[in-house]
């Protein structure tokens, strides 16, 4: 209950136009994101299968520019 607020699931709502915008899945999305941070080293992906692994892989192809990383930060601030 204290996740998956109106809210919350708005955040997610406005991060999946974006994703679309940009052409790519959320996960990619996110990923890219968390690799274009200064303090983070590496991306641990969380992948079981080939499919999961290949699209996890596709976060290497988004752009983080930082308009894009700058839109990212008012949806999650």
């Amino acid at each position: 209950e204290m996740v998956l607020t109106e809210d919350n699931i708005e955040r997610v709502r406005q991060f999946k136009t974006l994703a679309q915008a940009v052409g790519c899945s959320r996960a990619q999305l996110a990923l890219a994101w968390v690799a274009a941070q200064p303090n983070v080293s590496s991306v641990i992906l969380g992948a079981t299968q080939l499919t999961q692994l290949q699209e996890n892989l596709g976060a290497l192809k988004v752009s983080m520019t930082q308009e894009l990383a700058s839109k990212i930060e008012v949806i999650f601030s």
